[in-house]
């Protein structure tokens, strides 16, 4: 980062304790000075807005709807500045402006974010959480390290991606071959029985008029069977035949003529009788139809079986169930091979992962041992020779978008060995967290860093010594220190006081003398001590 980047200019209103103010900066190592509870706090607030923090209501000042924060931002050669703001409203409908463009809250984050960065107490919690810590040794591994990490977040997202396709694939495919059960079998049935809409209406028709016809043949031939008698004789015709011979010998000579010629007809009659009766016996129609019955009952029974296989309760919705088997047999066909082609993706996309994730570690190695040698440096320059910081990577088993490695800062000093959690103070932590600033490359610092009372539990020699690094920071980039500690503050090549006036937060800029008195009350509390002032005139002389 170039040194001419940062905020050229800085205006609040109505945010916290601040009604308005206007910051033109200069400078490239500010420090913001004033006594506890003056309303420092309101400004860090408002810097952290424009750094696209999410904005509260609360923060707006009580008695108005609306508080506002706006920064312009030093553009680079031949380039115009970069105005961004935000106003914040009560009834929740904020705007951000870039330039004079409104944006979505998103947009303004990233374009800030890259900007301009928060730096405070809390920076000194976050440094102990393993994804902080990950986070900065791959920032201090430089362009690599981004890309390595980069590459391995694209893969892993194309893994988890196909992963999922192939999964939903599979899923879809059991579902399928549950819901479509059998489906092959129905589908090749229904095509042999040549299934169309209202064949089971007209076959059941047909089949109850083939039944009606085959009753009445029933009876007819049941009939003609009582006419014809058995293969003995003893049918009706034979009983009528007997009768009339034994008429013939018992009618009188009188009426033999009449007889005889009565019989002769009757037995004309009974010998047609016995020919149709036959017949009857031996007609192929019935045979015929007994054999459209019998394939009518195997249609509509295979039907009923074919719509239990199916689970439906007609034909129209068996009918409409081929169909969709149809598409989905043909679907299961081609998705065979997609998924066989989804398997081989995902095995080459894990593999991708995998190696993404080796270089990736090899690259933190590399950067790690590189990384504890700078910090270490920085270390003993701010007053903590005897540590050494260290840096341990451990194979957590499994690739997460952020690698296979779990990140842990250490530190040591004499026998004192482990985490630093365990190890440092809170006066170290901010040490650490400097010095770790300090070991970023210029490409992964924004142009401008707040650092917000980081120097707390530092005095004497270690806040001499933080000074001086904060201001060699202040080379590479802008630096705002809100601060207590006057032998940092006389180092800053500008300075602000923050005060309070009732319930009313003013930030004016000071100089010369006024600046002497603010570091004297910073030195003794009190502004007017002699001793004080002669003390902040060293200190600003030496800081010349």
């Amino acid at each position: 980062m170039t040194p001419q980047g940062g905020l050229s200019e800085f205006s609040v209103q109505n945010i916290g304790g601040i009604q308005k103010a206007r910051l033109l900066l200069h400078g490239r190592f500010i420090a913001v000075t004033g006594e506890s509870g003056a309303g420092k706090s309101s400004l860090v607030r408002a810097l952290e807005y424009l750094a696209g923090k999410r904005a509260q209501t609360s923060s707006i000042r009580h008695g108005f709807e609306e508080g506002e924060v706006w920064g312009l931002f030093r553009g680079g050669p031949d380039k115009e500045e970069d105005l961004v703001g935000r106003i914040l409203s009560r009834n929740g409908k904020n705007r951000n402006y870039l330039g004079e463009q409104l944006v979505p809250f998103a947009r303004l984050r990233d374009f800030s974010q890259s900007r301009i960065g928060i730096q405070s107490q809390f920076s000194q919690l976050d440094l102990l959480e393993t994804k902080r810590q990950r986070d900065l040794l791959d920032s201090c591994g430089g362009e690599k390290s981004i890309l390595l990490r980069r590459r391995l977040a694209s893969h892993f997202e194309k893994a988890i991606s196909l992963e999922k396709e192939l999964a939903a694939l599979q899923e879809k495919r059991k579902e399928i071959d549950r819901t479509f059960q059998d489906a092959e079998t129905v589908l090749e049935t229904t095509r042999r029985l040549r299934l169309e809409d209202g064949n089971e209406e007209q076959w059941k028709a047909e089949l109850s008029s083939i039944e009606h016809f085959l009753s009445l043949q029933r009876k007819l031939r049941e009939t003609a069977s009582r006419f014809l008698g058995c293969a003995s004789g003893g049918g009706i015709g034979d009983e009528i035949q007997q009768w009339i011979h034994e008429m013939a010998e018992l009618v009188p000579p009188s009426q033999q003529e009449r007889f005889g010629s009565c019989s002769e007809n009757i037995l004309r009659g009974l010998q047609e009788m016995e020919s149709l009766s036959r017949l009857a016996l031996s007609d192929t129609v019935t045979a015929e139809a007994e054999e459209r019955r019998d394939l009518l009952e195997h249609r509509l029974g295979t039907l009923r079986k074919l719509k239990r296989m199916a689970r439906v309760e007609s034909l129209e919705e068996l009918l409409d169930f081929c169909g969709k088997v149809e598409g989905n047999l043909l679907w299961m066909r081609t998705s065979a091979t997609e998924v066989e082609s989804l398997l081989n993706l995902c095995r080459e996309t894990r593999k991708n992962v995998s190696e993404a994730a080796l270089a990736l570690r090899e690259q933190r190695t590399r950067g790690a041992i590189q990384l504890e040698e700078v910090v270490t440096a920085h270390l003993g320059d701010l007053a903590m020779e005897s540590f050494r910081f260290g840096i341990t990577l451990k194979n957590m088993g499994k690739i997460r978008p952020s690698g296979a490695d779990e990140i842990e800062f250490t530190l040591s000093s004499g026998s004192l060995s482990g985490p630093i959690i365990r190890v440092a103070s809170g006066g170290e932590l901010s040490r650490m967290l400097l010095a770790l600033q300090m070991s970023l490359p210029d490409g992964q610092l924004p142009e401008t860093l707040v650092f917000d009372e980081v120097e707390a539990g530092l005095g004497g020699r270690s806040a001499l010594l933080a000074g001086f690094k904060l201001k060699e920071l202040s080379n590479r980039c802008q630096v705002i220190l809100v601060t207590h500690e006057a032998v940092i503050a006389a180092q800053a090549d500008q300075h602000f006081v923050v005060r309070r006036s009732g319930a009313l937060t003013t930030v004016l800029e000071v100089t010369g003398v006024e600046r002497s008195i603010e570091i004297a009350r910073m030195l003794s509390g009190s502004p007017d001590s002699p001793e004080a002032l002669e003390h902040a005139a060293v200190l600003l002389k030496n800081q010349a």
